[in-house]
């Protein structure tokens, strides 16, 4: 299994395909397994790197909370990218693994050639909502600590903010909810610990600092994060945003076609399609 010590961490990753370098982050309860039905297509054009965060599939879950912050998960990635000896590459962030994504493209800037973010946010900016947040996420890590990860993974399917994944075949919903399940209760309770949206400081003043090509995608039905990313387009000049009809929270389970057609369609328009000899 390829493991690589990344600041202390062992961090799973895979690899796939070849030629442009692209690394791909997944979400809070997710994987590497999450960009399955989107790998095949995407191979034959890209070098893909899928690793697990901390706390998550096969990773490493450390028992102290600090190794689960966003400065250490940045780390772990500059680090995984320096061992695989990666000089550019396009960076790809699902949901948490957006908001990883972005701070990742901001301190890493000499080697982000294209950045695509996927139902994410900057921050919360006020300040009593952001401690409401992470008054909640502890008591969700608590629960998964006291409860198990079944009684979570119950609730987190519930949330309205997944209701569009009930339309999915039932093979597809069962992967997902096989995938959730997987986790270790220490390295989810840990992750909403430490990644918590509550603790992270808002950066969208930062946002128009982020220099090279970004692509922002959102489901429809996912009406929050619609106007979320709306707003981040207005502050991105470099950006273009897609709305994908009848998805909601997670576009790239929900319709992986159009979602690889949108993705290559923006890396064509600035010239990152390679092609396999």
């Amino acid at each position: 299994m390829p493991v690589a010590l990344t600041a202390g961490v062992k961090t799973y990753y895979e690899t796939y395909g070849s030629g442009f370098p692209m690394l791909l982050l997944h979400g809070f309860t997710g994987s590497h397994h999450t960009w399955e039905h989107i790998i095949e297509p995407l191979q034959d054009h890209f070098s893909l790197i899928t690793p697990d965060l901390v706390g998550h599939g096969l990773s490493e879950a450390p028992l102290e909370v600090d190794k689960y912050s966003m400065d250490y998960a940045v780390r772990c990635l500059c680090e995984l990218l320096d061992l695989l000896n990666v000089s550019k590459y396009i960076l790809l962030g699902y949901s948490m693994g957006g908001r990883i994504a972005m701070r990742l493209a901001l301190q890493d800037t000499s080697r982000v050639t294209a950045l695509i973010l996927e139902s994410t946010s900057p921050g919360i900016e006020d300040e009593d909502s952001r401690q409401e947040r992470l008054r909640s996420d502890q008591s969700l890590a608590d629960m998964i600590e006291r409860e198990g990860v079944k009684s979570f993974v119950d609730y987190w399917e519930s949330l309205p903010l997944f209701h569009t994944q009930k339309k999915l075949p039932e093979n597809i919903r069962l992967r997902i909810r096989a995938e959730r399940l997987s986790h270790r209760p220490i390295g989810l309770a840990n992750s909403l610990r430490g990644l918590s949206a509550g603790l992270d400081l808002p950066i969208w003043n930062q946002l128009s600092s982020i220099d090279c090509p970004t692509l922002l995608v959102a489901g429809c039905e996912d009406k929050k994060y619609v106007e979320m990313m709306r707003r981040m387009h207005h502050s991105m000049p470099k950006s273009s945003l897609e709305e994908v009809e009848g998805c909601g929270h997670c576009v790239h389970l929900e319709d992986p076609d159009r979602f690889v057609l949108i993705v290559s369609n923006f890396l064509l328009h600035h010239g990152l399609v390679s092609k396999r000899n």
